[in-house]
C-alpha cells in the first residue's frame, strides 16, 4: 500500500489481533498496559518466557479473527491499540477538509498553524476515549496525519478538479439532469462539497465515510466522484 494508510495496515491488524486475545481470554478492555503487579515482590510466583518477537501471523494462530479482521472503514474497539487506528481516522477526515484553509496563509507560519491545529483537533478526539491514550502518542499521530495532507493538498490541485469537472456543459447537463438549486450561496456550498468529494475519493476515502463527513446522502457522493 502507498500513501497515509501504508503504516495504518499493521497497525489495524495488530489492533484486531489485540482485541481478539482481549475478548478470549476475558480480559479488562480498559486496561491500558501501564499497571502490572511487581515482579520481585517475594508473594508471586513469576513465570518467565522465552525472550523472543513474535510475527503478527503467529499470534494470529491462536485466536479467532473472524469478528475482529481488519478491514478499512470498519470500526475498530476504542481500547489498546484501537485508539490509534480511530483517532488517526477521524483525524485524517478531519484534516481532509480544513486542510486548504491553513493552505491560503502558506509558508511556515501556515504550517506551523496547521500542526497546531491537528495535534488541538486530536486531542479533542482523544478525550472521547474512555482510557485516552498518552500525549506523546496523540502527537505523533497528528505529526503524520498534518505533515501527508500538508504535502498533497493544495488549493491548486483543488482549483484544477474544479474547473475540470465543471465545464459549463458539464454544469448544463447537471442543471437540466437535477434542475438548478436556487441561490448563490447554496450553490456555492454544493460546489465546495462536490469538490471535497472528489478530493475525499482519490484520498482512499470510502463512499460511505465521505457521506458521513459531508452530511450528505450515499447517492449524491456516487453521483458527484462519476461525474
Amino acid at each position: 500500500m502507498e500513501g497515509l494508510n501504508a503504516r495504518d495496515t499493521p497497525m489495524r491488524y495488530l489492533a484486531a489481533i489485540e482485541s481478539a486475545f482481549t475478548a478470549t481470554l476475558e480480559a479488562d478492555p480498559g486496561f491500558g498496559g501501564l499497571l502490572t503487579k511487581n515482579p520481585a515482590y517475594p508473594l508471586w510466583h513469576v513465570l518467565r518466557g522465552p525472550r523472543i518477537g513474535y510475527e503478527l501471523n503467529e499470534l494470529a494462530e491462536w485466536v479467532d479473527l473472524e469478528r475482529f479482521k481488519p478491514k478499512r472503514g470498519w470500526k475498530v474497539d476504542e481500547v489498546g491499540v484501537g485508539r490509534n487506528v480511530t483517532l488517526f481516522d477521524r483525524l485524517r477526515y478531519w484534516a481532509y477538509r480544513n486542510v486548504l484553509e491553513y493552505k491560503k496563509e502558506g509558508g511556515l507560519d501556515g504550517w506551523n498553524a496547521w500542526l497546531s491545529a491537528c495535534n488541538t483537533r486530536a486531542l479533542t478526539f482523544n478525550g472521547d476515549f474512555a482510557a485516552p491514550l498518552d500525549g506523546r502518542e496523540v502527537w505523533w499521530v497528528a505529526k503524520s496525519v498534518a505533515k501527508w495532507v500538508w504535502q498533497r493538498f493544495s488549493l491548486e490541485k483543488r482549483q484544477e478538479l474544479i474547473q475540470r469537472t465543471h465545464t459549463p456543459e458539464q454544469q448544463a447537463r447537471r442543471g437540466r439532469k437535477g434542475g438548478k438549486k436556487s441561490g448563490e450561496v447554496r450553490r456555492a456550498m454544493s460546489e465546495e462539497k462536490r469538490a471535497s468529494a472528489r478530493l475525499m475519493r482519490a484520498q482512499g476515502m470510502s463512499y460511505r465515510a465521505i457521506a458521513k463527513e459531508l452530511e450528505v446522502s450515499l447517492g449524491i457522493v456516487h453521483k458527484w466522484c462519476r461525474e
